[in-house]
């Protein structure tokens, strides 16, 4: 028996309760209670109701169409409800990083005209009650743990006043906003992008159908959904398709959920992959010389084309290391999937020939953001595969990539001149991202902004030299710099104890020996703490802060130069 069909042309309420409707036993998401220390699953007929409860205390509150709620938890059925409550009832969301300083919840929520912040846990609160006074429009805060703080509202209480309310679909139209999502952006403040219904049910419905999911499938999910990647790949589409979703603990216990709540399919950024990649390279037996040369072959064999006869010798390293890696990964793991950040190809090459398949996908938030998957047929891991249905891309001056869609934004919050920027009068989506097509596939080949120039006016992209360095297995994480300086400098982070900047310098040839010869390291210094969202030299989604960076070395950098 065929899945029922759920609508992709409504909006995200109505989604959501058509999926409710049609597999009310379901199982939905799968969480861990810290204070039970178990798993519980939520079936769709349990997250129905919880959402209903939980519009009724929005209404409570005066809250209605067009209004603005900010989302500030880790994800969960906590945030779950509150975001399908406010879409079925109009309400724009407005999601912050779960571990987001005071300050910029603070200006988030001024910006956006915020009227009630719902939190977490104790340490939303935390950051949120240093920077209280600077939230004046924000007339309600909720929890959902409990705070010594009376000013702050305990949230199941108040949505137990209204159990047995039910669910309502009052928002209609697919072309209203439903989010407002501030990027978290590598350089420059954040800039609200408004999405619509129809903006991100339609991504959703083309990402799937590009990689196929369905009511067979169980997504791990653990990166915050307040970025849009996580967001619509790991939340709306498994819903639009009916598969469960299971939250991880963290991104540390993430060994352990894999094999308490094995996925089918796994959604995670580039990082992640290439953290296994390292942790088995240096691993025995794959750290000696027979086991580097079996690296070697699943990396060309999963590079070859489908008539290739390195497919012929795919078997072996499946057999020996590939079962061994699917084992740790939960056990019923089919694909993966990465964006928010480039892949190293090595890596995907890597998984490819043990014969996990590493779907690396393109968008932005501003396109809601997928614009482009490889499939499983045709994969190539250089590349960010073929767009997807409803997308057209085009290349502008200095091959920057112009996309347009039903994905792209509604606008920026308030802000018509940064919107006309980036969107032009014919509707295209300036990406900032430099381009190239291959054969129906798209491969990006950095960011314009981010190309470094140095004093002889050779130009180099950043990101790759950092990629090259990071494959050391000394090296855990790679900043390049150079604007305006005769060479180039890095700073890298110590994968172990005693790594020295001399040794690592010296290698820095061999490490790069696939660029041209202007794009060479002439300094370098060690790191020993590894960069984090949490000390702000990551993104969310892991990506290099490199304004962050800068203001962090400056004194290494200008020692360098001097």
């Amino acid at each position: 028996m065929n899945p029922p069909e759920i609508p992709a042309d409504g909006t995200l309420g109505r989604m959501f309760a058509a999926r409710a409707a049609a597999t009310p036993d379901a199982v939905a998401y799968l969480e861990y209670s810290r204070t039970l220390g178990k798993w519980f699953e939520h079936r769709w007929s349990d997250i129905l109701r919880r959402a209903g409860e939980a519009q009724a205390l929005l209404r409570e509150l005066g809250l209605g169409r067009g209004d603005r709620i900010g989302i500030m938890a880790r994800a969960g059925t906590y945030w779950v409800i509150l975001d399908l409550a406010a879409a079925g009832l109009g309400v724009v969301t407005v999601p912050l990083y779960y571990r987001d300083r005071g300050g910029s919840a603070a200006d988030a929520a001024a910006r956006s005209r915020m009227k009630v912040l719902f939190l977490g846990e104790a340490l939303q609160w935390e950051a949120v009650a240093a920077a209280r006074a600077e939230m004046p429009g924000v007339e309600r805060i909720f929890c959902a743990a409990e705070v010594p703080d009376a000013a702050v509202e305990p949230f199941l209480p108040a949505a137990e006043r209204h159990a047995g309310a039910a669910y309502e679909v009052a928002e209609d139209d697919p072309r209203a906003t439903a989010t407002v999502v501030f990027t978290s952006g590598t350089t420059g403040p954040p800039k609200g992008v408004m999405l619509s219904h129809a903006n991100i049910l339609g991504n959703a419905a083309a990402a799937t159908r590009a990689v196929p999911i369905g009511p067979d499938d169980r997504l791990l999910s653990f990166l915050p959904l307040s970025h849009m990647f996580e967001r619509t790949v790991g939340y709306y589409a498994p819903m639009l398709r009916g598969a469960a979703v299971a939250f991880a603990r963290s991104v540390h216990t993430l060994r352990q959920d894999l094999r308490a709540a094995p996925p089918t399919v796994l959604v995670a950024v580039p990082r992640i992959y290439e953290k296994i990649h390292a942790a088995l390279a240096a691993r025995a037996p794959l750290d000696t010389a027979p086991g580097r040369a079996l690296l070697a072959l699943a990396r060309r064999a999963g590079r070859a084309g489908p008539r290739s006869p390195w497919r012929l010798l795919a078997p072996l390293p499946r057999g020996l290391v590939g079962r061994r890696v699917k084992q740790g990964l939960g056990g019923r793991l089919r694909l993966a999937i990465t964006g928010g950040a480039a892949l190293d190809p090595e890596v995907g090459e890597f998984f490819a020939g043990l014969g996990l398949p590493v779907l690396q996908g393109y968008g932005l938030t501003e396109t809601s953001p997928v614009l482009s998957v490889n499939r499983l047929e045709g994969m190539r891991c250089d590349t960010v595969g073929p767009l997807i249905d409803g997308v057209e891309a085009r290349l502008g001056a200095h091959d920057e990539l112009l996309a347009r869609g039903s994905g792209v934004m509604q606008g920026y919050l308030d802000d018509p001149a940064a919107t006309a920027a980036v969107l032009d009068a014919d509707g295209w989506f300036h990406t900032g991202d430099r381009a190239a097509f291959d054969g129906g596939h798209l491969r990006i080949v950095g960011r314009i902004k981010e190309i470094i120039v140095l004093s002889t006016g050779e130009k180099v992209p950043p990101e790759d030299l950092e990629r090259a360095l990071c494959r050391d297995p000394r090296i855990a994480q790679a900043w390049v710099s150079g604007e305006g300086r005769p060479f180039l400098a890095a700073v890298a982070v110590a994968a172990r104890p005693g790594v020295g900047a001399a040794e690592l310098l010296a290698d820095c040839p061999r490490l790069l020996r696939d660029f041209p010869a202007y794009a060479r390291v002439g300094r370098l210094h060690v790191e020993t703490e590894p960069w984090s969202a949490d000390n702000g030299c990551l993104t969310a989604t892991l990506k290099l802060r490199r304004a962050a960076l800068a203001a962090k070395y400056r004194a290494e950098l200008e020692a360098f130069y001097g």
